[in-house]
């Protein structure tokens, strides 16, 4: 942390000589601090690192005016750092996080968080799954409700496993958006930090920001990276962080908390430590789409967005190809996709030239479309 507390010192001296005027000496410590962040990027992952590579450019912008014309509080408030450069000892350390922590925080609103229920995918977007759909809605209705007898336990966390591109990410956000909450897509990588105690401070400020805009549903992927089993070789720094992650969601089942839901997905629920497993109320697979699913999810990336196929017999064709080869939703839109440029690319040759026209040109452009036929597949799937 070394590196990051010289940033942060000299940024803080950078900004109390701009107050003071002197310009010149001012901006040379920012340029410092600038490289001094970046430097201390090099060895963050995730978040510690966004957030240090944000403070480099924010110095930069600084010490070349720029920031100043984008925020006249910049100089003026600077999270009060500069005003406190010359306290001494514990007190300034205790200063100093509380400002790292309260960057955090922003951080994860601004890059973590998806507050519009437009921006979120609804049930309807996703086919098949009809069971999992109705357990999550039990589940989230549950936990809302307040007046409730003792024995009635809502789930504050669920736990969504199974193989990769199956819909886990969509099943969370679309709880998000019939609760009207706040959605916190997070990755595990962006949560870890290979600085000592940085980790356990991500997670709380995760937890508290979610706390705050609550109703919330935190949804944490790749949740084996930071849950395995505590029986192997695991660093101390990981072993804090899975410490810290129990105690916040044991602290999600008092009465007194917000409604924070917290929904992590992962393809080795066995490799899970099983203290972290006993803190999830519901346990539930999430399966590779069968046949009726698979003609679903064909029809919501074709004909219930504008393309659909020619003839009827197609779905049922396509949709038992999926099912052959095991194909995840992910994987069936892509199929989609694809198929559709091949007809894009039919009806619209030279398209490529319009590159060379104005940008209003191509704004007016029509793109010619069709229903999309066997052969548009046949590059993907060698369907005869």
């Amino acid at each position: 942390m070394e590196l990051h507390r010289q940033a942060e010192e000299f940024k803080a001296r950078g900004v109390a000589l701009l107050k003071e005027g002197k310009i010149e000496e001012a901006r040379r410590l920012l340029l410092i601090a600038a490289e001094k962040f970046e430097k201390a990027a090099e060895f963050s992952e995730g978040i510690a690192k966004e957030l240090r590579l944000k403070e480099a450019e924010w110095c930069r912008r600084l010490a070349e005016g720029k920031e100043l014309s984008v925020s006249p509080k910049a100089v003026g408030a600077v999270r009060e750092e500069a005003s406190e450069v010359s306290v001494g000892g514990e007190a300034k350390v205790e200063r100093e996080e509380e400002g790292e922590f309260a960057r955090i925080k922003q951080y994860i609103r601004e890059n973590l968080m998806v507050r519009a229920k437009e921006k979120l995918p609804s049930w309807d977007e996703i086919g098949g799954l009809e069971d999992v759909k109705k357990l999550l809605k039990k589940a989230y209705v549950i936990g809302a409700i307040e007046k409730k007898p003792p024995a009635v336990s809502s789930w504050n966390a669920i736990l969504l496993y199974g193989p990769p591109g199956t819909g886990k990410t969509m099943l969370a956000a679309a709880v998000a958006r019939s609760l009207d909450a706040a959605f916190f897509d997070v990755k595990v990588s962006q949560l870890l930090s290979k600085y000592y105690g940085e980790t356990p401070k991500i997670i709380s400020a995760l937890f508290e920001v979610a706390r705050e805009e609550a109703p919330s549903v935190i949804f944490i992927d790749e949740f084996d990276a930071i849950a395995l089993s505590r029986s192997g070789d695991l660093d101390e720094e990981t072993r804090r962080a899975l410490s810290t992650l129990l105690a916040e969601m044991d602290g999600l089942s008092s009465k007194s908390s917000p409604f924070v839901l917290v929904i992590a997905a992962t393809n080795t629920p066995e490799a899970l430590d099983k203290a972290i497993l006993s803190r999830f109320g519901r346990k539930i697979e999430i399966p590779l789409p069968d046949y009726e699913a698979c003609k679903e999810i064909i029809r919501i990336h074709t004909e219930k967005k504008g393309i659909p196929l020619e003839d009827e017999s197609l779905y049922d064709e396509l949709a038992r190809y999926c099912v052959e080869r095991k194909m995840s939703g992910r994987d069936i839109k892509f199929m989609c996709i694809e198929a559709i440029w091949n007809m894009i690319e039919e009806m619209n040759p030279g398209l490529e030239r319009l590159a060379e026209e104005p940008y209003e040109r191509i704004r007016e452009y029509e793109l010619k479309t069709r229903a999309l036929k066997k052969e548009d597949f046949d590059l993907l799937t060698s369907l005869k």
